[in-house]
C-alpha cells in the first residue's frame, strides 16, 4: 500500500539539476538554462561575451560624432573604453580614421 501512497516522480526528476543562476530545474549537462538563458559552463559565457564584443554596432548619434566632429568622438571612445563599454574600441578606431581621411583632405587642398 505505502507504494501506491507514494507521489509520482517528476518528468526526468534524477536528471534535473538546479541552473547555476536563477536556481530553476534543468536537464543535467545542459549548457545554457531554458528559463534564464544563462550559459552554466564558465567557457561558454565567456565566448559568447567574446562574440557580443565583436557584433558591437554604433549608435546613429556615434557615427554623427565620428562623420562631423571625430575628435569629440575619440574622446567619447576613451570613455566608453574606460567604462567597459566594447564598443569604445571601434569609436575610437573609425575616428581615428576619419581625422585621417580629413587630414588628407586638407593637405591636399593646400
Amino acid at each position: 500500500m505505502e507504494g501506491a501512497m507514494s507521489k509520482p516522480a517528476a518528468p526526468g526528476g534524477a536528471n534535473m539539476v538546479p541552473c547555476r543562476w536563477c536556481k530553476e530545474p534543468i536537464m543535467r549537462g545542459a549548457r545554457k538554462c531554458k528559463h534564464c538563458n544563462e550559459f552554466q559552463r564558465d567557457e561558454d559565457r565567456e565566448t559568447n561575451t567574446k562574440a557580443l564584443d565583436e557584433n558591437v554596432e554604433l549608435s546613429t548619434t556615434d557615427w554623427i560624432g565620428v562623420l562631423c566632429c571625430p575628435i569629440i568622438a575619440f574622446i567619447q571612445g576613451i570613455i566608453y573604453s574606460a567604462q567597459g563599454n566594447p564598443k569604445g574600441k571601434k569609436l575610437m578606431m573609425y575616428s581615428a580614421i576619419s581625422m585621417f581621411i580629413g587630414a588628407l583632405a586638407n593637405a591636399g587642398s593646400r
